[in-house]
């Protein structure tokens, strides 16, 4: 790593750690699990690309921030059809990514924030009922846990 790369250096042997050691090693994720994540990367570093001009290979890892993998999560979700899940499953995989590199370099991790995007709320779902009048206020939370019950006294 360079220190012109700036804090945490170039991309590259971040990633390359991400998946040889910790998605493989470390955490043993499955095939898909690892195809979902490189997708994921392969189309981010496409995004920022076209948003820099910097090619994959010379990205410093500075260029990743929060305001940028927003902008990437905004254009996977309007300008390629993504749903509400698939832009969720995008930042799952770069949170990992973010997390990881706080540990390797301590230095990086108070430079850069990982994004801090709430999940996108998923939509919310419709009775599933022949419900009417009132009802229907009480079908949209239909999909949640219900309450424990209250402790005897």
């Amino acid at each position: 790593m360079t220190a012109s790369a700036g804090a945490g250096g170039l991309i590259g042997p971040h990633l390359q750690a991400f998946f040889a050691e910790h998605l493989l090693a470390h955490k043993r994720a499955s095939p898909q699990t690892i195809a979902c994540y490189r997708d994921t990367f392969r189309l981010l570093l496409r995004f920022m690309r076209d948003r820099t001009g910097a090619e994959p290979a010379a990205l410093p890892l500075a260029a990743l921030d929060a305001d940028a993998v927003l902008a990437f999560l905004d254009h996977i979700e309007r300008d390629r059809g993504c749903s509400v899940r698939s832009r969720n499953n995008r930042l799952a995989a770069i949170r990992s990514f973010f997390r990881l590199v706080a540990l390797r370099v301590p230095a990086a991790a108070r430079s850069l924030r990982p994004p801090s995007a709430e999940p996108a709320p998923h939509r919310v779902r419709s009775c599933p009922c022949s419900c009417t009048g009132w009802q229907d206020g009480l079908g949209a939370g239909w999909h949640r846990a219900p309450s424990p019950p209250p402790s005897p006294s």
